[in-house]
């Protein structure tokens, strides 16, 4: 038999009895056209497959013009061919053309050779095997360019021979060798400008160097519109030769002499106040007739406080008055921190008098004695001290008895 060729269910005519060759033929055409879906009395003009000695070789889809509808079916659809997973058709095998692929899938082999995938599909779309430059995407569409515009965050500029300061104006990118004064620069090159030069504005918004002047020479403004300049201190008329607080006669400074009986800034025959009249030829404080420095001798005084650490052992300790003559009288006032005794004493250094009066309890007690400060909570425990001094320090003898806590707090009062 060749083809094409049919098989009819219909044939052979013959009795309807069982027992007649004609109905079990009928019965077996039936089993297969129903088995294979094979059409009935229609000529079949391709082979459905080709088998070898090896086995099944290939198999022959004729062109149904649609996607497979039945869930396990498989049908070709031009030239692709689709089989149904039971949720809808999905296509095993395509021609070389563009498909599209739906759900997650891998490439876990080959090479892409394929166009560019587009940015719709997390491609660029583009081809940029020979490209150079800074990738960017415009409105969907992939670019690449040498630079980077101010649009997307970059300069614009290629800047890789350049050598300065950049900055941008209205979006423009640029690199000049200064930074203008409108971008907070001085618009100037000042790396040769030499140690001592002065910067100011010669003109609205320009920046220039000033040369350094004549040592001594102070700056001095000329006014708005002009630029500064250095300018000799000495006055015009140069009426001030030598400026002096003392001259070379002045053998020793004082404000004032053992004769002068009373302390006075001007006088009644003072009509006018004046630092020199025109009979001072040179500028100063004392003449030749002051011999002794003084400020003052007689009736000054000074204050000296100080802590005491009452379980210091006894000893001698001094501290610096600042009279610079030995003290007339030293009156001394006394307490221990945190308590409610203290003493009130004096000494008189030149006679090594000393006495004091102290706080008992509710008892203030005068005591002729050698001490003129008393430290002391009870009767048992205390520090007690003799005062004296000599042109530089107040001189403390001190003596301990028992174990006293506590802190001393003591002023004197240094007369002169």
């Amino acid at each position: 038999m060749a083809l094409p060729t049919s098989i009819n269910n219909a044939t052979p005519l013959g009795s309807a009895s069982p027992a007649t060759i004609d109905d079990q033929f009928r019965d077996l055409k039936l089993f297969l056209t129903d088995l294979f879906g094979v059409p009935n009395a229609t000529n079949i003009s391709a082979n459905v497959m080709t088998v070898v000695a090896g086995g099944l070789d290939s198999i022959n889809f004729a062109n149904s013009g649609a996607n497979a509808a039945v869930a396990g079916e498989l049908q070709r659809n031009g030239a692709n061919l689709t089989f149904h997973d039971g949720t809808s058709a999905r296509t095993t095998v395509w021609a070389e053309t563009t498909q599209t692929v739906s759900g997650n899938k891998t490439f876990s082999a080959g090479v892409w050779n394929g166009t560019a995938v587009g940015s719709q599909y997390g491609g660029t779309g583009q081809n940029t095997s020979a490209n150079t430059g800074v990738p960017s995407i415009s409105s969907g569409t992939w670019s690449v360019s040498s630079t980077l515009s101010p649009t997307l965050g970059g300069t614009g500029q290629n800047t890789s021979a350049s050598t300065g300061v950049p900055s941008v104006s209205s979006g423009t990118w640029s690199v000049a060798s200064t930074l203008s004064t409108t971008l907070g620069g001085t618009g100037q090159n000042f790396s040769a400008t030499a140690q001592g030069n002065t910067l100011y504005f010669s003109s609205a918004g320009t920046v220039a160097a000033l040369s350094p002047g004549t040592s001594g020479y102070f700056l001095k403004t000329q006014g708005a519109g002009a630029n500064p300049v250095w300018a000799d201190a000495t006055p015009a008329d140069g009426s001030i030769t030598t400026a002096k607080i003392s001259d070379s006669n002045v053998t020793t400074a004082k404000l004032a002499d053992s004769g002068v009986t009373t302390a006075k800034l001007a006088d009644s025959n003072v009509t006018t106040a004046k630092l020199a009249d025109s009979g001072v030829t040179t500028a100063k404080i004392a003449d030749v007739a002051v011999t002794v420095a003084k400020l003052a001798t007689t009736g000054r005084f000074a204050l000296v406080r100080f802590d005491r650490d009452m379980t210091t052992a006894a000893g001698t300790t001094t501290h610096a008055h600042g009279g610079s003559v030995t003290p007339v009288l030293i009156i001394a006032i006394a307490h221990i921190e945190g308590s409610g005794e203290f003493s009130v004493g004096l000494a008189v250094p030149a006679t090594g008098v000393n006495e004091c009066s102290r706080k008992r309890g509710d008892q203030l007690t005068y005591t002729r004695q050698v001490n003129a400060l008393y430290l002391a909570a009870d009767g048992a425990t205390y520090q007690n001290a003799n005062i004296s001094g000599d042109a530089t320090n107040l001189i403390f003898t001190w003596i301990k008895g028992g174990s006293p806590t506590g802190t001393g707090k003591i002023l004197c009062a240094v007369f002169f």
